[in-house]
């Protein structure tokens, strides 16, 4: 378990060692952030991909977790929940039945038409003792299967775990 940018240092130190594992055959890497590119910019692909040869891991051995301070309720890749029920491998984020998802125009807040691109608003009925709605700078593509994650809106602040991690990395 990890922020994705502790997960880009480790693997720059396995390379630069030439290590590599074979873990269990039912183990999972958990990743905990998103990808901010501070340290240097790594796709979601690259790093699970190196990940995979790492570790010796499948890409469905490989969980992704959106979540923030401002939420109660995290989102996971629902990839372990279709392959445990020989469905269809899908890696869009899937929310808990109290959550509600509303992609909505960048420019407008209106709602876009299933497939379109816009900013993730979020409501989390945990959110019991603070808003409950909260409009992200998130830009997401909603569909049948739940939520892609495409990156943050321009000009919005980068913020999350892998950056403070990155940035405790880079004090080293």
């Amino acid at each position: 378990m990890g922020a994705s940018f502790s997960y880009v240092h480790l693997l720059a130190y396995l390379q630069q060692h030439h290590q590599s594992f074979n873990l269990a055959k039912e183990s999972i890497i958990f990743d905990t952030g998103g990808f901010k590119g501070k340290s240097k910019e790594v796709s979601m692909t690259d790093l699970y991909a190196d990940l995979e040869s790492t570790f010796k891991v499948t890409r469905e051995q490989i969980i992704n977790m959106y979540g923030m301070t401002e939420i109660s309720s995290q989102c996971y890749d629902r990839n372990l929940m279709d392959h445990s029920e020989n469905k269809t491998v899908y890696f869009d984020k899937i929310a808990p039945a109290w959550v509600k998802t509303q992609v909505l125009d960048t420019e407008t807040l209106q709602p876009v038409v299933q497939g379109q691109r816009g900013l993730l608003a979020y409501y989390d009925l945990a959110n019991w003792d603070s808003c409950v709605s909260i409009l992200t700078e998130d830009i997401v593509i909603k569909n049948n299967h739940g939520f892609t994650v495409i990156g943050r809106a321009k000009g919005s602040v980068a913020k999350g775990c892998s950056i403070t991690a990155d940035e405790l990395l880079q004090l080293q």
